[in-house]
């Protein structure tokens, strides 16, 4: 899945509800968040697809049904995780330390893009 198409999922109205459903019941598949929420398949398997991709639930079973990998809604925060990375990358930009492959990783874990440019020093005649 793109993250464009990430974004979309995680966007969708009954994806955190679900996500909250799953992990209080302690079964995911399709079909259970597909009757729980009125939706469609193929909405559905999305939403359990990104929540594979969140790290919710495992790689789905030969019945369907997946593992769920998270025990409690507190255990499973993306906004709080996302945060952490954006402290992160804010405590390495101020390091002048700091190399681009470290400053594009915590930007990538923040689920950030950056642009980088540097600048010749000047040299004065």
């Amino acid at each position: 899945m793109s993250e464009k198409e990430s974004r979309s999922v995680r966007a969708h109205p009954a994806y955190l509800k679900a996500v909250t459903y799953v992990i209080a019941e302690q079964q995911a598949s399709v079909a259970g968040v597909q009757r729980k929420f009125k939706l469609g398949y193929a909405e559905a398997e999305k939403i359990i697809r990104q929540m594979h991709e969140d790290g919710v639930v495992s790689e789905a079973a030969s019945n369907g049904m997946r593992e769920v990998l998270v025990k409690t809604i507190e255990d499973w925060n993306p906004l709080a995780r996302k945060g952490a990375a954006i402290e992160r990358l804010g405590v390495l930009m101020q390091d002048p330390k700091t190399n681009l492959q470290d400053l594009a990783g915590a930007a990538h874990n923040a689920g950030l893009v950056i642009s980088v440019s540097v600048d010749e020093p000047q040299s004065s005649e």
